[in-house]
């Protein structure tokens, strides 16, 4: 992650979930989802996929309430079918 964000986790704390609701149907999300090694990190300003055989994460930027992930469910590991 470190690659991409040379000062992640800022500040040295790391979230492990963080939900703001911005206006009805609209959620921002951070956190870390881990497991077996492989994973997801949602930051202000990217969504990482992280898998032990890459040397850094897959990541995915947007630009604002513009950018969505559209989900209907549990914000849990199944978001991301880790």
């Amino acid at each position: 992650m470190r690659v991409q964000e040379p000062d992640f986790p800022k500040g040295g704390s790391l979230t492990l979930l963080d939900l703001e609701v911005l206006e009805p149907n609209l959620v921002k999300v951070q956190g870390v989802w881990i497991r077996h090694g492989r994973g997801v990190i949602i930051t202000d300003s990217r969504i990482s996929f992280l898998d032990p055989e890459r040397r850094e994460p897959v990541s995915i930027t947007g630009e604002g309430v513009t950018s969505l992930l559209k989900w209907s469910g549990p914000i849990s590991a199944a978001l991301f079918a880790i």
